[in-house]
């Protein structure tokens, strides 16, 4: 969904996910740039170089001139890491020293806005409870509400706690209240330090482990080759087909995007412009700190019909639709929508060409996420109905049991999955969706009989017969049911 006309389109799944409480934002850089003009990494590396005083032939200064010389490959980003810069620093100086320079380098100015940072407050704000995690060294956020815990390493809190994960995470460190040093002696900033902090140690690993266990996380103010993130992606270690927990803003068009967050996991988020993605966030903002009043504004503007509205705003109103919080305040306003919404909710209406009759498609017309997910909600409100009327020999879920995942091959799922449960009866519906079970037979190596009525028929339907798995491909040992994938006779 997109909250403006040139933002960047925001996953539902996300959106819900947020409102429930279930999404972490992690917060780079890039925040701190925003409106407060504090330096990226690269420029706290060129800041830094400057307060020490480095030599023109430092190495840590060439290294820096020609990472900043090269321009960043598309799909790949920047060629050079910054963390070493800071490494070899830390060999030219005192530790300490480094130290002292980056909390002076990161000193905000005393007019820095901080708009930026109230609405990543407010998104992470659920509940009551505010959870934010961040890579940067200042205390911007510290300072829009003073009242906020802070926590930084050694003393990290644990993720799986709801009275010990609250407030603002400084996972790399935080600077004392003066910036004139780290608070905790730690600052992560040099390759040693990545490295002990991910990979030796693995402290911030473990943490990222554990927040992405029971959390989403989308990233804020970082660019795919950020050394915090590179570490972060190499300690989690996702493997391929992991689902979505990871979610990334990302400058540009959605090809690049998607290449350069080209990790397991890991959903991009394009976006053109950065005054589309910050104008996007507060309006995002603004929902979270009151979603009453964002859907009556919503409702307003669709009041007269999706004709009238822009396609972000009609896509708005697809968002609430799809969503079944969404559903119950439609259903509960005072005015009801417009009828003509149905039809945008519906795909096979929505993309159907004009004077065709519509009826049921498959994925032959396009639809976007918020479409599939209304229409899924009208499917899901319709089996509702035919739940509740069981009794009149409509299907009853049953609950997926372990025996029922013993089924391996895809033909004995099939077979499983052509069968509703009712009562004592297994009945053949040609209509019941995936996701449902035959009856489980007492054993995990007796199933349902795979042939409809496979047992005695009778006057109310089928009687449940059950069928022992042979080793025989196409055999049964009880009855010698042959399965439908078999030729006649085969038994």
């Amino acid at each position: 969904m997109r909250f403006t006309a040139n933002g960047p389109s925001i996953p539902d799944e996300l959106l819900v996910a947020r409102d429930a409480g279930d999404v972490i934002l992690f917060c780079g850089a890039g925040v701190s740039q925003q409106e407060a003009g504090l330096p990226s990494f690269a420029g706290l590396g060129r800041e830094v170089i400057r307060l020490l005083g480095a030599a023109k032939d430092s190495r840590a200064r060439l290294l820096l001139e020609q990472a900043l010389a090269l321009a960043p490959m598309p799909g790949v980003g920047g060629l050079v890491a910054t963390d070493r810069v800071f490494g070899l620093l830390e060999r030219e100086f005192e530790v300490s020293d480094v130290r002292t320079a980056v909390s002076e380098a990161i000193r905000p100015p005393p007019d820095a806005g901080l708009g930026a940072h109230r609405a990543l407050l407010d998104l992470a704000t659920a509940r009551g409870t505010t959870r934010l995690v961040t890579t940067n060294f200042d205390l911007l956020f510290e300072s829009c509400d003073p009242t906020l815990l802070s926590s930084g390493p050694p003393n990290l809190p644990d993720p799986r706690s709801d009275r010990d994960f609250r407030g603002v995470v400084h996972l790399h460190g935080r600077v004392d209240e003066g910036y004139r040093t780290a608070q905790d002696d730690e600052f992560v900033a040099s390759s040693a330090d990545f490295g002990r902090a991910y990979l030796s140690l693995g402290w911030a690993t473990r943490f990222i482990q554990a927040l992405l266990s029971r959390f989403q996380i989308l990233f804020v103010g970082y660019t795919a080759d950020d050394p915090p993130v590179q570490y972060l992606l190499e300690g989690l270690n996702l493997r391929a087909g992991t689902r979505n927990r990871l979610y990334a803003l990302q400058h540009g068009d959605e090809r690049s995007a998607v290449a350069l967050w080209e990790h397991p996991g890991v959903q991009a988020i394009p976006f053109d412009d950065f005054g589309g993605l910050w104008e996007t966030l507060g309006a995002w903002a603004a929902r979270a700190r009151d979603g009453r009043r964002w859907h009556e504004a919503t409702f307003a503007r669709a009041a007269s019909g999706p004709k009238g509205l822009l396609p972000h705003e009609r896509g708005q109103v697809a968002h609430v639709l799809s969503t079944a919080e969404g559903v119950r305040r439609v259903v509960s306003a005072a005015k009801p929508l417009n009828a003509e919404w149905l039809l945008i909710a519906d795909p096979s209406q929505r993309y159907a060409r004009p004077g065709e009759a519509s009826r049921p498609t498959t994925a032959s017309h396009p639809s976007t996420p918020s479409m599939r997910s209304a229409s899924m909600t009208i499917r899901r409100r319709r089996h509702r109905t035919r739940k509740a009327s069981g009794a009149n020999g409509r299907c009853l879920r049953t609950p997926s049991t372990s025996s029922d995942r013993t089924l391996s091959t895809a033909s004995k799922v099939r077979e499983a999955r052509s069968f509703c449960s009712q009562g004592e009866h297994a009945v053949s519906v040609p209509t019941c969706r995936p996701g449902y079970r035959g009856s489980e037979c007492g054993s995990d190596k007796w199933r349902t009989s795979p042939l409809p009525c496979g047992g005695q028929r009778t006057s109310r339907g089928c009687i449940r017969r059950c069928w022992k798995v042979s080793r025989t491909p196409c055999c049964t040992t009880e009855g010698a049911f042959p399965r439908p994938s078999c030729a006649v006779g085969a038994c």
